[in-house]
């Protein structure tokens, strides 16, 4: 997917209303106030360690989306994903 097909298929995502589900996972993030502190020691660790996750919280339908176009594309989410967020990074820096 190249930058052009990108945008067009962002443009193209129909915003929805939140649901009951996507309504409790917007509260529970407005009610984590304070973000965790880690130690220097602890985040240099990590970036040096092999396995990089990241846990999202992501509502319902936003995840629906994203199954559905991953496996349109033929790719698994976390291929569309780092695809996706690769286009997005590229666009940003072409954009300064």
């Amino acid at each position: 997917m190249n930058t052009e097909e990108f945008r067009r298929r962002w443009e193209a995502l129909q915003v929805k209303e939140p649901d009951e589900w996507d309504k409790k996972m917007l509260a529970e993030i407005e009610a984590e106030k304070d973000d965790p502190v880690y130690p220097l020691e602890e985040v240099l660790a990590n970036i040096k360690s092999r396995d990089r996750r990241i846990t999202l919280r992501l509502p319902k339908t936003l995840h629906e989306d994203l199954v559905k176009t991953a496996a349109a594309e033929g790719v698994s989410m976390n291929q569309y994903l780092l695809h996706t967020i690769s286009t997005g990074r590229a666009v940003e820096r072409m954009a300064r």
